[in-house]
């Protein structure tokens, strides 16, 4: 014969409070394994710079690249020339030659941060190069074209400007003063040197140019010049300029050998209606210089 027990209410209402706390207990184990921490990782960042090597002064613009889900930066730029700036993407001008260390510091707003750099190179301007000029010239005969050219260059492959100019001598006219050629005439019945210079300047700011001088050099001679001077009565039937008669002044050998005698007949005036006043000088000056041929 069996028998049932039955429970009180006592009992039954500690039953039910003992099953309603192992379900409290179990739901908030597992609420806890569900959310894990949330780990903050540092930036990860590339610097760049649009240029790395140029002359004074010279502008570089800078860009960095961040990987990272934050919404939020805080940049420290350091240019390396003492200069500093907060910009997202700044740029900055080098007014000195040298190399400098660029370089960003990128921080999130959870404090971490990483860095990047970059070496940029600043150098001079540099000057043009006259490689080859029109060499100097001596002995030309007087009144002669006389061209110069010149080959130019650029270190930096700048757009180039060309000044001719004189710098010493008797006052000629260029033809032309502003291409990489020029010329002139010199003077006629002139010995005369000339001194011209050229000028090539870039046109990078501030500019640098550089400078070349040619010397040209012309002479009288009995042959180019004085010699068609002797033209007058002299020349046809002679003149008192020695001491054993009238001796004709047509050919080279007896003007130079009594060059000292025309030469005082010339100072003496007594010459003036062989020689024009202009003429006259120019014999004087042509026999001081040693009457060439």
């Amino acid at each position: 014969m069996s028998s049932t027990r039955r429970l009180s209410g006592r009992d039954a209402a500690g039953m039910l409070l003992a099953s309603v706390a192992l379900s409290l207990l179990g739901a908030c184990e597992t609420q806890h394994r569900v959310l894990p921490p949330i780990l903050n990782q540092k930036p990860d960042i590339t610097m760049s710079a649009d240029a790395t090597a140029g002359r004074a002064p010279f502008t570089v613009g800078f860009t960095v690249t961040i990987q990272d889900d934050d919404p939020e930066f805080d940049y420290l730029w350091q240019f390396g020339d003492s200069d500093t700036s907060h910009q997202e993407s700044p740029s900055h001008t080098y007014a000195s030659v040298g190399d400098y260390d660029a370089s960003v510091i990128v921080t999130d707003h959870r404090g971490l941060a990483d860095t990047a750099a970059v070496t940029i190179h600043v150098g001079s301007n540099r000057s043009p190069v006259i490689g080859t000029i029109t060499a100097d010239q001596s002995g030309l005969n007087p009144g002669v074209l006389v061209p110069l050219s010149a080959s130019v260059s650029d270190p930096d492959g700048d757009a180039l400007v060309f000044t001719w100019s004189q710098v010493s001598g008797p006052t000629i006219s260029l033809n032309g003063t502003t291409g990489s050629s020029t010329s002139f005439t010199s003077l006629v019945k002139t010995t005369a040197t000339y001194r011209i210079r050229l000028t090539a300047t870039d046109n990078y700011s501030p500019p640098a140019s550089s400078s070349r001088d040619v010397q040209i050099s012309t002479r009288v001679t009995y042959v180019n010049t004085t010699g068609s001077l002797f033209s007058g009565s002299c020349a046809v039937s002679g003149c008192h300029v020695s001491g054993t008669g009238r001796v004709r002044l047509d050919n080279y050998s007896d003007v130079f050998a009594n060059r000292t005698t025309i030469r005082a007949k010339i100072n003496g005036g007594t010459m003036s209606g062989i020689f024009s006043t202009g003429d006259r000088d120019v014999v004087t000056r042509w026999i001081d210089d040693g009457a060439p041929n």
